[in-house]
Formats: C-alpha cells, sequence, structure tokens
C-alpha cells in the first residue's frame, strides 16, 4: 500500500485495502486516501467491501454482482442499495419456521413462537416513523423454570453493527418463568434511528448473564421519515437526537475590538 500511494499516477486502483490491518493501519489507509482524492485530485479506484468507508471516501460507486454492473451512480445511494440486498440474503437465511424463530445460540430451554413489530394502537407493523414509539411482542415457550432472566431487544443494520439496544436489567423487571408459554411487550417510547431499514435481534439471559437464547436477522422494520423532513437533517450518522438551539445576536464585543 505504501508503495503504490507513493508512485505518481494519475489513476490509482487499489484491492480491499480497507479491510486489512488493525485499526490504526486501516485509519492511516482512509487518510492517505482522503488526501490522495481531496488534496491531490487524483483518481483512486477502490475495490472492496468494507461498505461505510467507501460510502465515506468515495462519491461515485459501482455495485458489481457476479461480475455484471447492477447499480452505478451517488455513494449513498448505490451503499443503501447493497445494505438492502444485503439485508435481505441475511434474512432469507434466517426464515421463520411456521412461526417460531431459529435461533444463533440455544440452551434449548426456551422456544420463542412468535415476534411482531406493534404501533400503539397494538396492530401489527412492518414500518415505524421516526421518533415515534414502538412496541415489540414475543411470545415464547418455556420448558423449565427460570429465575429472573434478563431479556435484551435490539436493532441493528444489514452489516451487523447493533444500534440500539434496551434490557429489562436496567429497570429490574425481572419476574420469574414457570414452564409453559408465556408473552411479554416492550414499548420503545421514541425511535430515534435515521429512515433506513433495521433488523430485529433478541436475547435471553439467566441470571447470571449467561446465554439462555439468542438470534439475530428475525425480521426487518423500516423506519420513515415520519413527521419529518429528512432532506433538513445532517447527513453523517445513524441517530437523530432532539436538540436545543439558543441564539443570542447581541455580539459581546465590538468588531474592532477584535481587531485590537
Amino acid at each position: 500500500f505504501s508503495v503504490a500511494t507513493s508512485v505518481e499516477s494519475e489513476i490509482l486502483i487499489v484491492d480491499e485495502v480497507l479491510a486489512v490491518g488493525d485499526l490504526a493501519f486501516q485509519q492511516k489507509c482512509i487518510e492517505r486516501m482522503e488526501k490522495i482524492i481531496n488534496g491531490d485530485g487524483r483518481t483512486v479506484i477502490i475495490v472492496g467491501h468494507n461498505i461505510r468507508q467507501i460510502q465515506r471516501i468515495c462519491n461515485r460507486v459501482m455495485l458489481l454482482d457476479h461480475g455484471r454492473i447492477t447499480q452505478d451512480g451517488d455513494a449513498s445511494e448505490v451503499c443503501s442499495i447493497f445494505y438492502d440486498e444485503a439485508q435481505a440474503r441475511n434474512i432469507a437465511r434466517h426464515e421463520l419456521i411456521d412461526g417460531e424463530v431459529t435461533p444463533h445460540q440455544t440452551s434449548n430451554i426456551i422456544k420463542v413462537q412468535s415476534i411482531e413489530f406493534l404501533d400503539d394502537d397494538d396492530k401489527t407493523v412492518n414500518q415505524i416513523g421516526l421518533h415515534e414509539p414502538m412496541k415489540v411482542r414475543v411470545v415464547f415457550e418455556c420448558n423449565k423454570h427460570i429465575s429472573r432472566p434478563e431479556i435484551v431487544v435490539g436493532l441493528h443494520t444489514s452489516d451487523f453493527f447493533h444500534v440500539l439496544s434496551v434490557g429489562n436489567a436496567l429497570t429490574d423487571i425481572r419476574p420469574d418463568f414457570e414452564p409453559g408459554i408465556h408473552q411479554f411487550v416492550c414499548r420503545i417510547s421514541d425511535i430515534p434511528l435515521r429512515p433506513a431499514s433495521y433488523v430485529l435481534r433478541l436475547a435471553f439471559l439467566d441470571q447470571y448473564r449467561r446465554v439462555i437464547w439468542y438470534a439475530e436477522n428475525i425480521r426487518p422494520v423500516q423506519i420513515t421519515q415520519g413527521r419529518f423532513d429528512v432532506t433538513k437533517m445532517p447527513e453523517a450518522g445513524l441517530v437523530n437526537m432532539p436538540s436545543d438551539w439558543n441564539f443570542d445576536n447581541t455580539p459581546v464585543l465590538a468588531p474592532s475590538a477584535y481587531l485590537k
């Protein structure tokens, strides 16, 4: 990489350089790429799978599928399509069978029979507006007594970046469960995630934080713009947090005071 980026060429092609080495090396690579592109004004073609960094660095992205170009255009738009397609493939490998959710890890104490997204009217939904409430209803069966389990509900992106997690341990609402079928509803009062497609993850832990049941890629949910104009939001970031702004238009010093 050092030799390649030191060569004075009009066009530089690099392959997977953003996915190797430790974080410090990757950061050096990214900084060097940005200097070549923005500082030197040279053309750089990056071939890789580190989509977040490609989206950050590049102004044009081509998406390939078995050597065929399927998308070509603005970096943000094409990368969003890549995430959606990757998410669809991930979920297809984790389909619900007769309503039951197949876990990635289990101790065979729990079977999750169904999971739904609900709005505040308890209607099943597949999309939620930004800063609107969302409920997750889970029906599960225990085959033995479970004391004070910890339950975690979360959302992740298609590349498994965990963007939201809530659990019942912090509130200490941790009832025991006897053998049989049970249900819980987790209500998140304000979804702060920027409009995009996310996927549900769910974990059951015992009172010693050992995994009883865990799964990712369970069910997708689309976060929409809701009542907000997303064109006015900053381009970067995954969450939109409420903020207060206070401006005092009275100058602290007269302009001439800054010149002394």
